[in-house]
């Protein structure tokens, strides 16, 4: 996999892991992969940049600007504004989420990586 530095000006967070995270997904800050559909979901805070086990601390780009790789959900085109879908992967932002990241690179689908810009507007 690509390497998940992040282009920032400041480090990421550390948050522990509530369940196994992978890397490239959206976090929130109790330190689950944002689903959506569970009680458990707060806001987006970032992007996982390793995979961890439950109860590591995760490193999480949170950053607005912050340039971080995610795996995508779905196929992704440039300038696309992207939300987390029901894993934590990247897919395209539909009128019920607002917009977690803009994508500067292509997905063909789901399971690749994407480069985007985080606009984290829940913090």
């Amino acid at each position: 996999m690509t390497n998940y530095k992040i282009s920032s000006t400041q480090s990421p967070i550390s948050i522990q892991a509530a369940e196994d995270i992978e890397r490239g997904r959206f976090i929130t800050a109790d330190g689950y992969m944002w689903t959506g559909t569970t009680p458990k979901d707060l806001p987006i805070v970032g992007v996982s940049l390793e995979c961890v086990k439950a109860g590591q601390g995760i490193p999480v780009a949170t950053n607005d600007g912050d340039r971080v790789v995610v795996e995508s959900g779905i196929a992704i085109t440039v300038g696309d504004k992207v939300y987390s879908d029901a894993v934590g992967r990247a897919t395209t932002v539909s009128t019920s989420h607002p917009d977690g990241g803009i994508a500067v690179s292509v997905a063909s689908g789901a399971g690749e990586e994407t480069l985007i810009i985080l606009r984290i507007v829940n913090l």
